[in-house]
């Protein structure tokens, strides 16, 4: 058979340099563990004494060591020279990669005597490496080098002095081989050259950081990467604390001050993160960053409270001068005010306005005011917080104590300080020029308050200025109340209402020859509608908002046109077609599964009432329990869940035939659901307690401990289906039954009162 020439087998994508050693070893070792040769290079295979074994043992070294010879580059063959072990030729190639100096070096010396006159007299010192041992970057000169010839004793002052140089020669070539083996480029830019520092400074590698720092000096100030960051903003975006403080021990206080080009100097990076140990080592070596500014005009302070960094911002806090919130100085104090409305701070704003009233209608760096921003926010009042049944109760009263309740009391306490906040900041709107009004966007926060709903914003608003309730849009003309119509906002619907002409005001036409009519039949965005459940219901919530508005309007704008030449009916019937389908499918689906568990009911209540429990006399046909009370339960209980499901049945049915006109959403459907939904409830409850009786008739004189737990498992059903259909149930009973959707400004008028 043909010997294979291993000098053309390709081993190893590329050969053994000075540089890719640790590439090839991991190669090589996948590649004679694959061949099973691993052992013989790693010693684990020794040498056998038996002479069989051991030609084998000599057939695989030599396939071993043949191997690593022919994965070797050019110049690293000639090491392997006479080496006959596959495990000696991998160690010396593992030595090698510990930076070696020649094997001999000399050094020409000029010694000059005394004698002015005298010619200078050269002697050579020679320096050759220690037998088996070589140069390593952790090593120091007088380790690892032996002088050789020395010539006289007198010259040993010379000696010494070529030692030392010797010695500086060696450790600019451990830093040669440290730069080569991070990939140091001297004629590349800083942030390409000091690449090894950020990546060791973004590591938390202080050991490896702290050798690039003692080569390259310039490296502690200088841009190590493209954006223009430090050493020390490396540093703190590790988060190791020990890193930033072994850096700061080698800078001066300067240096903190250092800003990338984005304006972030690094005590921004630790205020963004909240790092707030990292943050205090800063401060107390340069407490001058405290006030320093980004590319905003941010100081940490006001980054850490927009960043939601609360230790962070607890601190800074703590120490930065209050006077650098001054809205006469700059806008930190208004950007401070709005991070802590976004950060539900409220009594850190309260604190803010305390000190610097002129906050109030303060903006900040982008145009916004703190007013604009509680506009904005209205689910961090009173009236924006959507709380269930048992939570409004606890929250109108004292329980909120209660553990398990605490979010409750937190949030309640919260509100409170939200609305402390709203009057103070809406006393000084009291004062403001139209001008004013018009540069601190308080017309827009009225139209954003009157859009979202805040009727805590827009009643203050009104209270400290009743003029801004004729505000209206620029471009469009849209009033407040068309903006509340809208918006379906009944809240702010019905407090412009109570201010008296709402006639007046309902005459309004913007640019189109809307009416409010017209906004009325307009449908609003799907988030609105969202807060209604079911299609069926969202379409019947519609339909009360036009007919109500259209209470208020005069005959004539019933029919009026609009630039579109469409009436408010035309304008409702054609954006409201969608929903209406909508709608139209939720009720027949509804319908639909609750027709089937209805008549299942029907049909085993129907056979129940002939197949009665305990049998009946042959003679008589008289049932044998007929006098107890159980029996008596039983089988008024069959009759209910009887009649029950029979009804509920007419009524799904009811609905799946049904016309499904605009007006049957207002009343008929939801009258037939309610209906449906009632008598199924009571037929489940009923079918449920003829169970209960049946199982107590059966088991009267045996297992008469089950009564008990028979009944409460029997109860399980009819609570389930009580609490999953009871808050739809509730909704339907409420938006078809209720008092309406324009009855609640009593309430506002009794307490502006």
């Amino acid at each position: 058979m043909a010997e294979t020439d291993l000098s053309e087998v390709v081993i190893v994508d590329e050969p053994l340099t000075s540089s890719n050693y640790e590439n090839w070893k991991v190669y090589m070792k996948n590649y004679l563990s694959n061949l099973n040769l691993w052992g013989i290079v790693n010693g684990t295979e020794s040498k056998p004494d038996e002479v069989n074994e051991y030609n084998t043992w000599m057939t695989r070294n030599e396939m071993a060591l043949s191997a690593i010879k022919t994965s070797c580059g050019p110049k690293m063959v000639p090491h392997l020279h006479g080496v006959d072990s596959a495990k000696e030729a991998w160690d010396q190639l593992a030595s090698m990669q510990s930076p070696e100096i020649t094997q001999e070096t000399s050094v020409a010396l000029e010694i000059q005597d005394d004698d002015d006159d005298a010619v200078p007299e050269t002697q050579v010192f020679t320096c050759q490496k220690s037998p088996n041992r070589n140069v390593s970057s952790n090593s120091s000169f007088g380790e690892q080098m032996i002088p050789l010839d020395l010539y006289d004793e007198d010259t040993s002052d010379a000696v010494s002095e070529v030692e030392e140089s010797f010695a500086d020669a060696v450790i600019r070539l451990q830093k040669t081989v440290r730069d080569r083996n991070s990939g140091w480029c001297d004629d590349k830019p800083d942030y390409i050259r000091f690449r090894p520092l950020y990546k060791a400074l973004t590591k938390g590698d202080w050991r490896t950081a702290k050798e690039i720092i003692e080569d390259h000096p310039e490296g502690l100030r200088a841009n190590i990467t493209s954006r223009g960051d430090t050493a020390l903003h490396a540093a703190v975006v590790s988060g190791k604390l020990s890193t930033v403080k072994a850096l700061l021990k080698l800078l001066p206080p300067e240096a903190l001050e250092a800003k990338s080009s984005s304006g972030d100097a690094p005590i921004f990076l630790s205020a963004a993160d909240g790092s707030t140990e990292i943050a205090k080592v800063m401060v107390k070596k340069n407490n001058r960053v405290l006030r320093i500014k980004n590319q905003h005009g941010f100081i940490p302070l006001v980054i850490s409270i927009l960043y939601e960094k609360e230790e962070m911002f607890c601190y800074l806090y703590s120490v930065t001068p209050m006077e650098e919130l001054d809205p006469e100085k700059s806008k930190n104090g208004a950007s401070f005010l709005l991070g802590a409305i976004n950060a539900e701070m409220f009594d850190v704003a309260l604190e803010a306005l305390e000190l610097y009233p002129k906050l109030a209608i303060s903006k900040d760096k982008f145009g916004i005011p703190a007013i604009f921003l509680l506009a904005l926010k209205s689910y961090i009042f009173p009236s924006g917080s959507r709380f269930g049944f048992w939570q409004r109760c606890m929250y109108s009263s004292c329980l909120c104590v209660i553990p398990g309740v605490k979010d409750l009391q937190e949030k309640k306490i919260k509100h409170v300080q939200v609305l402390e906040l709203l009057k103070v900041i809406c006393s000084a709107i009291g004062h403001m020029t139209d001008e004013e009004l018009k540069n601190g966007k308080v017309y827009d926060s009225m139209l954003v308050a009157a859009t979202n709903g805040n009727i805590e914003v827009f009643m203050e608003l009104f209270n400290a200025n009743p003029s801004l309730l004729y505000t209206s849009t620029t471009a469009s003309r849209k009033t407040l109340y068309h903006q509340a119509v809208m918006s379906r906002q009944e809240n702010i619907f019905n407090f412009i209402s109570s201010m008296g002409q709402r006639d007046i005001r309902a005459t309004h036409k913007d640019n189109s020859d809307n009416n409010l009519l017209h906004y009325a039949g307009m449908l609003p965005l799907s988030s609105l509608l969202d807060r209604i459940s079911g299609a069926a219901l969202q379409m019947q919530r519609e339909i009360q908002w036009f007919q109500e508005v259209e209470k208020i309007v005069q005959p004539k704008y019933k029919e009026s046109l609009n630039k579109d030449g469409e009436t408010p009916a035309e304008v409702f019937t054609e954006q409201h077609k969608a929903l209406k389908k909508d709608g139209e499918v939720w009720m027949k689906e509804t319908a639909n599964a609750c027709m089937l568990v209805s008549a299942l009911i029907a049909t085993v209540m129907f056979a129940a009432a002939f197949t009665v429990p305990g049998g009946n006399d042959q003679s008589t046909g008289t049932p044998f329990f007929l006098k107890t009370p159980a029996f008596t339960i039983f089988i008024v209980s069959d009759a209910i869940s009887l009649f029950a499901s029979c009804t509920a049945i007419l009524m799904f049915f009811s609905i799946l035939t049904a016309r499904y006109a605009e007006q049957d959403f207002l009343k008929s459907l939801p009258q037939r659901l309610i209906i449906g939904l009632a008598a199924l409830f009571i037929s489940i409850a009923a079918m449920m307690a003829a169970f209960g009786a049946t199982l107590v008739i059966v088991l009267h004189n045996s297992i008469t401990w089950a009564y008990i737990p028979v009944t409460l498992l029997a109860s399980v059903p009819v609570v389930l289906f009580g609490l999953l259909l009871f808050p739809l149930f509730l909704d339907i009973v409420l938006s078809t039954y209720g008092t309406g959707i324009f009855t609640w400004h009593k309430v506002y008028l009794n307490n502006n009162e």
